[in-house]
């Protein structure tokens, strides 16, 4: 219980430390996203959390404080080398894609291949079996790239993090896993930290390293401590606490919470009580206080909820022609879809004549100057 309270308290410290001060490099350096009005945000943040949760698990190693086990240094590295192949894409400098089938095979191979050969050495198969075991891998590769696609509005994949973090931790403790609770129990307190520079309007981002990593821990650890469980409990709570990152793999819905006119701040909220919904009963289902079918119609619940904010289309109305600067507003049915695309630092552009750099965002017919800079939401 103490060395739970200190590592706590430390990683919480530690990872704000962190994110305060690899902000300043990681701008100077040009490691950045362009979020609304066109504000360079560091990709630090998931060197912050990762480097946090290795620090205090292997000082309690080190120092003899805590023995973890075996399970969580196995845990630990996986998700490190799946973080590394997120690290490799946030570092690189700006440069169009390679074209070319070789060149998308290794990329998809390095972007898929890596966590499902970590997530393959994390299962326990001896438990499981095999088809089993293989089912349980997809699922961790599926929850990984689940939390990379809620990384595109402040706060949310923090904020997803922590709940399922907290809800497996529960789930540990009451099946005598300690250490793969401290474990949790330290990634939940580096969140906190990176949410300190992460909450709307954010300082820091987590990037595809850090999603990846904050996504691997908890899925194998829900793997490992359900692996003992039935098939009607075990399935029932990975679908609730998957429900969240699993449907955001291919929906980006906090858009559409913003569209509705949810505040930055408020994306995160409703997030938090739909990662809480289903991870509640997730955990009663575990503890043995509630039938299967509650988690089953809980992820349900939740995932409908996540598709109905995914429809939700933001529209921006398009000044009117001629319109002067500050000019707000443009003739009625003149709206279109935002898009926003993810993008390191923004290039400045060529000047030209007066159609070049039409349509830039921000901009309108007739807008001259850069080119059209593509830029991400911040909820």
């Amino acid at each position: 219980m103490l060395y739970g309270i200190v590592a706590a308290t430390t990683a919480v410290l530690l990872a704000a430390a962190l994110c305060a001060l690899l902000r300043g490099p990681g701008l100077r350096a040009g490691v950045v996203v362009v979020g609304r009005r066109g504000r360079r945000v560091p990709v630090v943040g998931g060197l912050a959390v990762v480097g946090t949760v290795g620090a205090v698990i292997g000082a309690g190693e080190w120092s003899g404080a805590a023995r973890l086990g075996g399970e969580v240094t196995r845990v630990l590295l996986a998700a490190a080398a799946v973080a590394a192949t997120g690290f490799a894409e946030d570092l690189r400098p700006a440069r169009p894609r390679p074209g070319g089938r070789w060149p998308r095979v290794a990329r998809r191979t390095l972007r898929f291949g890596v966590p499902a050969a970590a997530a393959a050495l994390v299962v326990p198969y001896d438990v499981l079996g095999v088809p089993a075991g293989l089912l349980a891998a997809g699922w961790i590769v599926l929850v990984a790239h689940g939390f990379v696609a809620l990384d595109h509005a402040d706060g949310v994949m923090g904020t997803a993090g922590v709940v399922m973090a907290f809800a497996l931790g529960v789930c540990a403790v009451a099946d005598v896993r300690d250490g793969l609770a401290a474990l949790l129990c330290v990634l939940a307190a580096a969140l906190t930290g990176f949410l300190m520079h992460n909450a709307a309007p954010a300082r820091v981002t987590a990037g595809r390293g850090g999603a990846l990593f904050t996504g691997f821990v908890p899925a194998a650890v829900a793997v490992l401590v359900l692996a003992g469980r039935g098939p009607g409990v075990g399935g029932s709570v990975l679908a609730a606490l998957g429900a969240v990152p699993l449907v955001s793999v291919r929906l980006r819905w906090a858009r559409g919470l913003r569209g509705t006119g949810v505040t930055p701040r408020g994306v995160a909220v409703v997030v938090a009580v739909l990662s809480a919904g289903a991870a509640v009963p997730a955990v009663l289902v575990f503890l043995e206080w509630a039938p299967p079918l509650a988690a089953w119609c809980a992820a349900a619940a939740v995932a409908g909820a996540v598709v109905a904010c995914g429809l939700v289309r933001r529209r921006v109305r398009r000044p009117a022609v001629g319109a002067g600067p500050g000019t707000r507003g443009g003739p009625a049915g003149a709206e279109e879809c935002a898009t926003f695309t993810r993008v390191p630092a923004p290039q400045r552009g060529r000047t030209g004549g007066p159609d070049r750099g039409a349509g830039a965002v921000g901009g309108g017919p007739g807008a001259v100057g850069s080119r059209p800079v593509a830029r991400t939401p911040e909820g």
